[in-house]
């Protein structure tokens, strides 16, 4: 993320946005081999702020980081 979350314009169907900057490798190497739910340590990531260590580490080997 390049910036931090912000109340999206009024009209927008989103409530904020931001800026971000997506590594075209990382995605590209995600999309080829996604990492599955099944596998993460956190099984609600919805619910949670952030990712568990275990599921970074998993996500970047993935994305080849």
């Amino acid at each position: 993320m390049k910036s931090s979350p912000r109340p999206a314009p009024i009209g927008s169907q989103k409530p904020y946005e931001f800026d971000a900057e997506l590594d075209l490798k990382a995605t590209t190497a995600l999309s080829k081999s996604p990492v599955r739910l099944e596998e993460m340590d956190q099984r609600h990531p919805q619910a949670c702020g952030e990712m568990r260590a275990a599921d970074v580490k998993l996500a970047e080997a993935r994305a080849n980081l």
